[in-house]
């Protein structure tokens, strides 16, 4: 079981901040070498907007996340579906995705996409793609 607390802002789409706490459980599980993991909340949502206007919202949030690691390359994928209790129309996807070349080495090459998608947004989709190097400081 977990608790939640996701804090956000969005000037791309007027958000002055954007506030989600929820409560939920999730599994972990591992198979043919790879990381799976499960996880549903239930939430509550406050948007406040530049123009002095809020929007309340109660959400399902399901998860899913992917991990596979190898000497040379590793890959991960986390995938939010968050619909609302009152309309499948108003609903959230947050979608990330992570290549790291030499994931077990001190220093490592990595790419990373990461998408936001809101139903009821002006600006529906925003989207990143980060190109990057990593350090690890374990043993």
């Amino acid at each position: 079981f977990f608790l939640s607390e996701i804090y956000s802002r969005s000037m791309a789409r007027s958000i002055r901040n954007d506030n989600s706490i929820g409560i939920g459980f999730g599994k972990k599980l591992d198979a043919l070498g790879s990381s799976i993991s499960l996880s549903y909340a239930a939430i509550y949502q406050i948007t406040y907007y530049y123009d002095g206007s809020y929007r309340e919202v109660g959400r399902n949030s399901f998860r899913i996340k992917i991990k596979k690691e190898a000497k040379a390359i590793g890959f991960s994928s986390e995938i939010y579906y968050q619909p609302s209790f009152s309309s499948i129309d108003d609903y959230i996807v947050y979608g990330s995705a992570k290549l790291v070349l030499f994931p077990k080495n001190k220093l490592s090459f990595l790419v990373q996409d990461a998408i936001n998608y809101i139903s009821t947004s002006n600006i529906k989709t925003l989207h990143n793609i980060t190109c990057g190097i990593g350090f690890s400081m374990k043993n």
